[in-house]
């Protein structure tokens, strides 16, 4: 499994760098080494109520990891891509290149709970929050 976009950090996946493979895998500092941002694994209490739960009954459409989250909220697009989108993984498995971070069930932006929360916990079990953030 791929931590590190290889487009954000083309160095890391060159076959003649001279970077050993213990280097590139032991993560110092998330913001430097992890490419990626997930579903959030542990909700609150609220979210719990709500039914924000990932089983193998989550709604396939729900996005459970992207590029990482650049911490910007809004409509913010990850950095790994010069803002222009992110690659987008769904609960059933397909993976798409985005061109949004709107791209949640009804629209739902994957980097922010439904209130516009960066680092806050799922609403509801069709709100996407897809940590860490970048910033």
């Amino acid at each position: 499994m791929l931590f590190t976009c290889p487009y954000r950090d083309v160095n890391t996946f060159e076959p003649d760098s001279p970077i050993n493979v213990l280097s590139r895998s032991n993560f110092t500092d998330y913001k430097q080494n992890l490419g990626y941002s997930y579903a959030n694994p542990y909700p609150d209490d609220a979210a719990t109520l709500a039914h924000y739960k990932l089983t193998a009954h989550t709604n396939p459409g729900l996005a459970i990891m992207a590029d990482l989250n650049s911490g910007e909220g809004g409509k913010a697009n990850s950095d790994n891509h010069e803002d222009r989108g992110q690659n987008v993984l769904f609960a059933d498995s397909h993976a798409t290149w985005e061109h949004s971070a709107l791209c949640g069930l009804e629209g739902d932006n994957i980097y922010t709970n439904k209130s516009g929360n960066v680092w806050g916990s799922p609403v509801d079990e069709r709100d996407a929050v897809l940590l860490p953030a970048k910033k």
